[in-house]
């Protein structure tokens, strides 16, 4: 949902990357911002286009930091990489 034109991302689940330095940059593949391929494959048969709620992704990108294993709730990128690491 961050940008206009659908595209697609293919990441590993590890998250460990010298890339993610942020918060924003963590919950956009750590959320239900990354939206499965399957989820937008069915919009466009459906409805022909793809329609999402912007206000309620964005807020997704606000929210806190949580481990992708524990659900634990981690206040910084470098202490959350050093968690997954362990």
């Amino acid at each position: 949902p961050g940008m206009l034109q659908i595209h697609l991302h293919i990441i590993s689940d590890d998250m460990q990357s010298p890339n993610i330095k942020n918060k924003r940059h963590w919950n956009t593949f750590n959320t239900e911002f990354f939206v499965p391929p399957e989820v937008l494959i069915d919009q466009l048969k459906k409805n022909g286009c793809v329609k999402l709620d912007e206000t309620y992704y964005n807020n997704v990108l606000k929210g806190p930091l949580a481990c992708p294993h524990c659900q634990m709730h981690i206040p910084r990128v470098p202490e959350l990489m050093e968690h997954i690491a362990a």
